[in-house]
């Protein structure tokens, strides 16, 4: 049984290590030598295969039985995650990786708003809070404060 704060560190790591891979790999990409795409390609084969070699010690082989589950497996791997990766990589050359980080705060209001076209999900007033409170905690992050109010401490300094 894992206890409580095992998973909250756990969580933190996990964070922390995809924004260190976001930083290594927006500084990687800002050097004129190195292909983003190609980047991108190595990364998620270096990833899948000590991923397929760690499941394979950890878990046993145990492979689909349907083709179902194999064309899900297939489309999950290659578009959701295989097309995403790549395009983030190729992303970072025009961006930084905190407006990435950013947009990565984003996925679950996305993933509300998809689920509420698609499945005709609808969100409970407690859902609605959590968004609001996201967007909030986004808006904060994103919003420049000091150069909001210069404009006013301007004003006030000439009066």
């Amino acid at each position: 049984m894992i206890c409580a704060p095992l998973g909250d560190i756990l969580c933190i790591l996990c964070a922390l290590s995809n924004a260190i891979y976001l930083i290594i790999t927006e500084r990687a990409v800002a050097r004129s030598e190195v292909n983003a795409f190609q980047l991108g390609v190595y990364q998620q084969l270096v990833t899948g295969l000590g991923m397929l070699v760690l499941s394979i010690f950890l878990e046993g082989p145990d492979l689909p039985r349907t083709s179902a589950v194999w064309t899900s497996v297939l489309v999950l791997s290659l578009f959701c995650t295989g097309a995403a990766f790549l395009i983030q990589s190729v992303a970072l050359q025009y961006t930084t990786a905190s407006h990435v980080g950013v947009i990565f705060c984003l996925e679950p209001v996305f993933n509300s708003i998809f689920a509420f076209f698609v499945a005709h999900e609808v969100l409970s007033p407690r859902s609605y809070a959590g968004a609001a409170l996201l967007m909030l905690g986004i808006l904060v992050m994103e919003i420049d404060l000091s150069a909001l109010l210069r404009p006013l401490r301007r004003e006030n300094s000439r009066s």
